[in-house]
């Protein structure tokens, strides 16, 4: 489903827990927002319970730029 550009994902909509990509995708992430955008996420925070959905990744990352 998240491979296909025509697909709506939504803001709150669960990314891990539904099923849309693995749990692996949050290391993955955390390198991106640190070559990206220059924000480390340490490792106990990059869990499902803290980045399930795309506002919580973007709030994190806007988190720390501030």
């Amino acid at each position: 489903m998240i491979r296909m550009p025509g697909y709506d994902l939504q803001e709150d909509e669960p990314l891990i827990t539904g099923g849309l990509v693995d749990s692996f995708s949050l290391a993955l992430f955390g390198v991106f927002a640190e070559q990206t955008w220059n924000v480390y996420i340490p490792d106990p925070d990059l869990t499902v319970e803290n980045l399930n959905t795309l506002r919580q990744m973007v709030d994190r990352v806007v988190q720390g730029l501030s």
